[in-house]
């Protein structure tokens, strides 16, 4: 999944083998977690938190201003297809919210500025 991006079907025949599963299992897996894809991701990915402490310190500003910026309502693709721009429900950082996770860093106390800056 590091590799690639995302898990292919010769990918969950692989995985089956090796935890001697049945695909359709690998599959229910993969389908349960929302962090395993199926198909190939764009390259950066960023994702606001909108649990509840995170709402608190104001994510739905983040959000309106990030989807100001980009003309579009979340979840969505930067108009290159570079960037996903999605929402993740708690990334564990509720002290210190809003939270946002770009290509796989944790921020937290958010801002617009750092957000924007990054797509």
């Amino acid at each position: 999944m590091r590799e690639f991006g995302y898990i292919s079907v010769d990918q969950k025949h692989i995985l089956a083998d090796i935890f001697n599963l049945s695909v359709a299992e690998v599959s229910g897996v993969i389908s349960f977690y929302h962090d395993f894809k199926t198909e190939p991701q764009p390259s950066k990915l960023l994702r606001i938190c909108t649990a509840e402490a995170c709402q608190a310190n104001r994510s739905r500003d983040l959000v309106a201003a990030v989807e100001s910026h980009l003309g579009s309502k979340i979840p969505c693709q930067t108009a290159d297809g570079e960037t996903t721009v999605s929402f993740v429900y708690c990334l564990g950082l509720c002290p210190n919210g809003p939270a946002v996770e770009i290509n796989g860093q944790l921020v937290s106390n958010a801002t617009a500025d750092q957000v924007l800056s990054h797509l």
